[in-house]
């Protein structure tokens, strides 16, 4: 008996703490993690088992095999162990385990949360990702485990329509962002947004988006990348906002896109509607406004400035012009700048484009069409799964923007479909597509169901790529 448990007891202490299914919550009990047991050796801890009468080594028994038991089996123990670690992120990461694992075609299983204790080891084990999100205007990287991205830098000056991408352009543009991060490709996946580009579903327009990913595929393999995972810009900012199903509108930086969503899949039957404004026309359409009023500045820089501090949408145009909104801005080395009516007309040519001699379809107008289009092409009226819209882009962040819209999408639509709406409007919408992509990263199953690796992409070519795209 006493050789047997020295065995039980050897074996235990020599376990590898990788095949522990306790992963953080049993290091505590590992040899070399600073444990209380730790303190004792073997020889100690079985003369102390040798001194005690049978009935007593019995009952330990017992205890040990009903903590085992605990411990193995009760997932309640591991949900407050996965609570307590994530703290206040703890609904974004219910979120991530119940819905993103269950968006097809990455269904890891049916009921998504099917393990508690499996997902808090796999969660454990996750390697740190890179993230690049290369908007319109303006790229975006930076690592998985941080809150917000590392740096940016201007996509559209530097690297020019991305729309059209070049082997060697793509890989100036990544080998970049790797030597900016001093970051090495081969020791971790990365997540890259693609563009909200090829509206249609024409067959050139198919081809163009299956040509872009796997020109990036294949430029980020070639760089020794370990594991590729590549969603959608418009997807990852209904990820960021906790839905899977949904119309995003995204100002970018020359264009407006509203694109319909169900499932984490764009649906292109519905269509996605372009705005002919972005964020480069409400800048534009401030300078102007500033100059008629005589407001000197020395750059476009300080207007985009003064915009992002001080421009907001108005509830009620008309109303608002009888009103005083005057306001003052002090920036850095540039003085001080005083702007009233300007705040809100700059904004108001989302609403009213001719205002800013635009001709192109006002925002609740293309919103208005988007959500008359997802209606059509859905079979149960009572599931509307486009009732929820989401704001992204830069300019998102404008106060103002979501109530107006709904307002105006109020007037438009019938009051069954309208009543339910639900506009959500992000603190920073320039980086709502980064922050979905920090959380797909995150989940427990994201390299082996999300991502593509290199041997796949070698043995089955552009069908890994269609079978995993969400656009």
């Amino acid at each position: 008996m006493s050789r047997l448990l020295r065995r039980v007891w050897g074996s235990v202490v020599a376990r590898s703490p990788s095949a522990s299914l306790y992963n953080d919550a049993a290091a505590e009990w590992q040899p070399g993690q600073g444990g209380p047991f730790d303190r004792l050796s073997p020889d100690i801890i079985y003369s102390i088992f040798k001194l005690l009468p049978a009935h007593d080594l019995v009952a330990a028994s017992l205890v040990c095999k009903a903590w085992f038991s605990i411990i193995s089996s009760s997932d309640a123990l591991w949900h407050d162990l996965l609570v307590t670690k994530a703290g206040s992120a703890w609904p974004l990461v219910l979120f991530a385990e119940t819905s993103l694992r269950a968006l097809p075609p990455f269904i890891t299983c049916e009921d998504g949360l099917h393990s508690f204790q499996h997902i808090y080891g796999a969660r454990q084990q996750l390697p740190c990702s890179v993230i690049i999100d290369g908007g319109s205007g303006y790229c975006k990287y930076g690592w998985s485990n941080f809150d917000r991205p590392s740096g940016r830098f201007p996509t559209f000056l530097a690297y020019g329509n991305i729309e059209n991408p070049m082997y060697n352009s793509l890989m100036d543009f990544f080998t970049t962002i790797y030597e900016r991060l001093a970051a090495k490709p081969s020791l971790q996946p990365v997540v890259i947004s693609t563009p909200i580009c090829h509206y249609d579903e024409t067959e050139v327009a198919t081809a163009a988006r299956r040509n872009l990913r796997h020109v990036t595929h294949k430029v980020l393999f070639s760089m020794g990348v370990k594991a590729i995972c590549a969603v959608d810009q418009a997807v990852l900012a209904l990820i960021a906002a906790k839905q899977t199903s949904g119309i995003v509108v995204n100002i970018g930086f020359q264009l407006t896109s509203v694109v319909p969503i169900r499932h984490g899949k764009i649906m292109r039957n519905a269509g996605v509607e372009v705005i002919g404004q972005g964020a480069l026309q409400l800048t534009a359409h401030l300078c102007e406004l500033m100059q008629q009023n005589g407001i000197s500045f020395d750059n476009i820089t300080i207007v985009k400035a003064l915009k992002e501090r001080l421009c907001y949408v108005a509830q009620d145009y008309d109303a608002e012009l009888s009103r005083n909104t005057e306001a003052t801005c002090i920036l850095n080395n540039q003085g001080e700048f005083k702007l009233s009516h300007e705040r809100f007309m700059a904004c108001e040519i989302m609403f009213q484009p001719y205002l800013g001699g635009l001709r192109t379809m006002s925002l609740q107008q293309a919103v208005a069409l988007c959500i008359e289009h997802c209606v059509q092409i859905t079979d149960d009226v009572d599931i509307p799964w486009f009732n929820t819209i989401v704001l992204a882009g830069g300019s998102s962040s404008l106060p103002g923007l979501g109530e107006r819209l709904k307002k105006e999408l109020r007037k438009m639509l019938p009051h069954q479909i309208s009543q339910n709406l639900t506009v959500i409007s992000p603190t920073n919408g320039a980086e709502l597509a980064w922050s979905g992509a920090k959380l797909l990263s995150n989940v427990s199953c994201f390299e082996e169901t999300w991502c593509i690796k290199k041997k796949e992409f070698i043995k089955h070519g552009q069908k890994i790529l269609d079978a995993k795209a969400c656009s």
